[in-house]
């Protein structure tokens, strides 16, 4: 009779112990397709914030990028390399360049001006440094201009590359057959070419960047479908 209790209470708990699995199984599926529907929006606000810290004070390592450096003799000669560097990369024409040199002449004028005495006073500095600020600002919005879109998806264009890349390792491999292939590549050709579209403002909207974020997922899942058969 013990016997028959125990057996009985070890069946009702694996019977529950097969709900609770079956359960959390069958929870997993409406997990991931919340997180398909929100690829869009999720990749939008990740590049949004590239932009805005990009935008703010730029890739540190990237030549002609805005750096507000705290000293204002390092930040006076990095504003002189950053004219050399936007001039270099065609970012700003040499009649643009030529006004960016005069005024930053300007400023070395007030710094020597203001060292005659062998000390600059916080007055003159913060003078210095507000029109340094505007030199930069100018400068920041003449090569955005220059940019016209063009760097306006950063990672978007990156997550393209790696599917470019991964078609044609799929196509060595053998995993992806001609066919495939170029299926695949008509569709990140319609996706450049709507990008292209959205850009013709120098400008991409959240709401457009979602829909550009959620071509591409839809593309990453047609090249992991097609490479798993």
């Amino acid at each position: 009779m013990k016997y028959t209790t125990t057996l009985k209470s070890s069946i009702i708990t694996a019977l529950g112990l097969s709900l609770i699995v079956s359960s959390a199984i069958a929870k997993k599926p409406h997990k991931r397709k919340h997180f398909k529907n929100n690829e869009g929006k999720n990749g939008a606000i990740k590049e949004e914030r590239i932009l805005d810290k990009k935008d703010t004070h730029g890739d540190q390592r990237e030549p002609g990028k805005d750096k507000r450096q705290k000293n204002i003799h390092i930040y006076h000669k990095h504003s002189f390399k950053r004219i050399k560097a936007l001039l270099k990369s065609g970012k700003i024409t040499e009649e643009q360049g030529s006004i960016f040199k005069t005024t930053h002449t300007d400023i070395t004028r007030q710094i020597t001006n203001a060292k005659a005495d062998g000390n600059i006073s916080k007055a003159e500095k913060n003078h210095i440094r507000a029109d340094l600020n505007q030199l930069n600002d100018n400068l920041t919005r003449i090569a955005g201009e220059a940019e016209k879109g063009e760097e306006r998806t950063p990672l978007l264009n990156k997550r393209q590359h790696k599917l470019e890349e991964a078609v044609e390792a799929g196509i060595r491999s053998g995993r992806l057959s001609t066919l495939e292939a170029n299926g695949i590549k008509r569709k990140l050709a319609r996706l450049a070419k709507l990008e292209d579209k959205l850009k013709k403002d120098a400008k991409v909207s959240q709401r457009e960047r979602e829909k550009l974020f959620k071509e591409i997922s839809e593309i990453k899942r047609d090249i992991k479908k097609e490479l798993r058969d």
